[in-house]
């Protein structure tokens, strides 16, 4: 089982490679074809079917790593997918936001930093 520094590393690759597969698809789509609106929308689901697909081809599941594990253990890699889907900088807010050793709340240090 690889350390955290190397799952996390690993989750921000594929969260760049569904970031850069959403951002092709929507190069795709002609100029004018659809309102902005919904070229968003598109890439976001492009964002989202493409992190799913990479969470499950890497077999990704951070849950499992943090001491979360899910029963049957492909709701973790669902979920993993989800995350990574939303791309890097959701990723990076996500991980913040996640209780740290000898700390009360989320993503705050021991020392109030």
């Amino acid at each position: 089982m690889p350390d955290l520094a190397t799952s996390l590393t690993r989750l921000f690759v594929l969260a760049y490679m569904s970031q850069t597969v959403a951002r092709i698809g929507e190069r795709l789509i002609p100029s004018g074809a659809v309102s902005q609106k919904v070229r968003t929308s598109i890439a976001e689901w492009l964002s989202t079917a493409a992190g799913l697909g990479l969470g499950f081809a890497a077999d990704a599941d951070i849950l499992a790593e943090l001491g979360l594990p899910f029963q049957p253990p492909i709701v973790g890699v669902l979920l993993t997918g989800l995350i990574v889907g939303q791309g890097g900088r959701f990723l990076t807010s996500w991980i913040a936001g996640l209780p740290r050793p000898g700390s009360g709340e989320p993503g705050h240090a021991k020392d109030g930093h």
